[in-house]
């Protein structure tokens, strides 16, 4: 006698045992989406209730005025999306957004077995975010050896340049190439017991950039060194400027930062002469032998690599653990200058992290899920030899209106440092008891959190601007502003500590309900170094007196920057959803949720 037992893995296309809107791809789904980029974040655009491209063409993830992230579910902003590998919480710590780093993408997708997104949990062991709970499983080694390779390549020879690049004298196409491959490898070490897996995943990409960009041209530049010595008047607002010779050292050293001065005139208001070498006419001269219009074609790279490491043991029929560990390494070029690589700024943006699972079944009704895990990761945006870039040029000089022409010399160092870094411990516990037509749940949710606020020392190098060309000439600052920190970084820390108690209950054959109560305590934001400012009101009760000083007013020395109200530093908050089983074809879903 022979019998064949078939076994099948599919999900149901409705699940009438819940209430939860609940979708889930196994690793052979995610692999059959088109997804050149690899993003993890990509398979969730496909759950019940997803909004996608939120983040508009503005930005690649932080956000627009049109959203935020990647995608938003039922109205709620993407900020309120859980993105979790292994229970570890991969948001970005700074915007709450789905976490990209190096290549702006969340790469590690060749390493998940399964994601879930949940877009309305009614289950108390869910919690913290309130439109989805998006639930990544890395892969596992088993008793096969199984692994895989792939490369996906896209280069300049498939992309055609843009018109403007075309159209522009002296404009060519910049070279671009994606390159994005890896593979894995999973297996047994010791067999029935002890299982690894491991995946590889490399990303390089080669951006064009294009950039119009106005520079002096050589006439000009001998111009400005004459005019420095002697002094003159502006000609557009009659202004009388005093001879400065001490200034022509750092004019020269301004004008040998430019690479090139090439390009088509352009007249500019003020400019004393053409480019055929004639006086340009007029009371307000308007010659075009000062500027030359430019484009510029330069390529930024970025790359990225992540390597994800597991271990599975069965310590015995009644303990099993797992272990993961991954590092996400890699540079972005942050900022591509037009005019001198100098100005160029990268972003070398690791992430370390390691997950823990351990299971131990008291009996066949009693059963404890312990979850911890912690990362680390950094994101400083700079030039690569910070203190190179301000002995070649200190400020940064910045045109502002239709007379200063000039493209801004210096780049973004302004800006710069800026970034963060951040460090995340996480434990989660979950004991489950069977106990006839009852499953309930204890458990907790618990994150601390340190984050170190580097935008401190933004405008520490000094932005000086002005606004016509005989300002530039006779170096005249129309304003000049720059800021003085206590420090260039801060540190904040913080806890979120969540507990819940729950019952699934199968009432009968088509009834479920899940009900139960989850409680959290979130603590004030921490500065340990107690060098925090704010006012002890709001600005609208304050006093406005313009003769108090502002010491008597502001409150210096404060570790909070503004302590929560209780409603929000501990709350409780009770659930309940029903699901009833219509003719095994459909569901109802019933809820309350507080």
């Amino acid at each position: 006698m022979r019998q064949n037992v078939t076994v099948s893995g599919a999900q149901p296309l409705i699940n009438t045992q819940n209430p939860n809107t609940t979708t889930t791809l196994s690793a052979r789904g995610i692999e059959n989406l088109p997804n050149p980029g690899g993003d993890m974040t990509y398979p969730v655009q496909f759950a019940s209730g997803a909004i996608i491209n939120t983040a508009g063409s503005g930005n690649d993830f932080v956000g627009s005025t049109n959203g935020y992230g990647n995608v938003e579910f039922n109205g709620l902003p993407a900020t309120s999306n859980a993105f979790i590998v292994d229970g570890l919480e991969t948001n970005d710590p700074f915007t709450n957004l789905n976490s990209g780093l190096s290549t702006n993408l969340v790469l590690g997708l060749n390493s998940i077995a399964a994601v879930t997104v949940n877009t309305l949990s009614y289950s108390v062991d869910q919690g913290r975010y309130g439109a989805s709970q998006v639930d990544y499983v890395t892969k596992s080694g088993t008793n096969q050896f199984r692994g895989n390779l792939y490369e996906i390549w896209n280069g300049a020879s498939l992309n055609a340049a843009d018109f403007f690049t075309n159209s522009t004298p002296g404009g060519f196409k910049p070279g671009d190439i994606v390159n994005h491959f890896g593979g894995s490898l999973g297996g047994p070490i010791l067999h029935n017991k002890l299982f690894f897996f491991f995946d590889t995943e490399w990303m390089r990409i080669a951006l064009p950039i294009v950039s119009a960009t106005t520079v002096p041209t050589p006439a000009f530049e001998t111009y400005v060194l004459q005019q420095l010595p002697l002094g003159g008047r502006d000609v557009v607002d009659g202004s009388i400027y005093p001879a400065v010779p001490q200034m022509v050292p750092f004019y020269r050293r301004l004008f040998s930062l430019y690479r090139s001065t090439a390009g088509t005139a352009l007249p500019v208001q003020g400019c004393p002469f053409n480019s055929n070498g004639g006086t340009a006419a007029g009371a307000v001269p308007d010659g075009n032998g000062c500027a030359n219009r430019q484009s510029v074609s330069r390529s930024s790279d970025d790359h990225e690599q992540v390597q994800t490491a597991r271990i599975d043991y069965n310590i015995n029929e009644k303990n099993t653990a797992w272990f993961r560990f991954q590092a996400d390494t890699g540079l972005q070029a942050a900022y591509t200058d037009p005019i001198n690589p100098l100005f160029d700024s990268f972003s070398p943006q690791p992430l370390y992290s390691f997950a823990a699972g351990y299971t131990h079944i008291f009996s066949q009704n009693l059963v404890n899920y312990l979850n911890p895990g912690f990362s680390w990761y950094s994101s400083i945006f700079e030039p690569l030899n910070f203190q190179k870039t301000l002995s070649a040029f200190p400020i940064v000089l910045e045109g502002q209106g239709t007379n200063a022409p000039f493209t801004t010399l210096g780049g973004l160092d302004n800006t710069w440092v800026q970034g963060r870094k951040a460090s995340r411990f996480f434990i989660n516990d979950n004991l489950t008891w069977s106990a006839g037509s009852h499953e309930l749940r204890f458990g907790t949710n618990t994150r601390v959190f340190r984050l170190n606020d580097f935008d401190f020392g933004e405008g520490v190098v000094p932005t000086v601007t002005y606004t016509d060309l005989p300002e530039f000439i006779y170096g005249v600052a129309s304003t000049a502003t720059a800021s003085f920190p206590l420090a260039f970084s801060q540190p904040f820390s913080f806890l979120n500590l969540d507990l819940y108690a729950g019952d699934t209950w199968k009432v009968n054959r088509k009834i479920t309900w899940t009900f139960g109560l989850r409680s959290t305590y979130n603590s004030d934001p921490v500065n340990p170094h107690g060098l925090l400012a704010r006012l002890p009101a709001s600005f609208d009760s304050v006093s406005h007196d313009i003769n108090q000083p502002v010491s008597a007013l502001i409150q210096t020395g404060g570790r909070n920057p503004l302590p929560f109200c209780a409603a929000y530093r501990s709350a409780a908050a009770d659930r309940t959803g029903a699901a009833t089983d219509a003719k095994d074809r459909s569901a109802r879903r019933h809820w309350h949720f507080q």
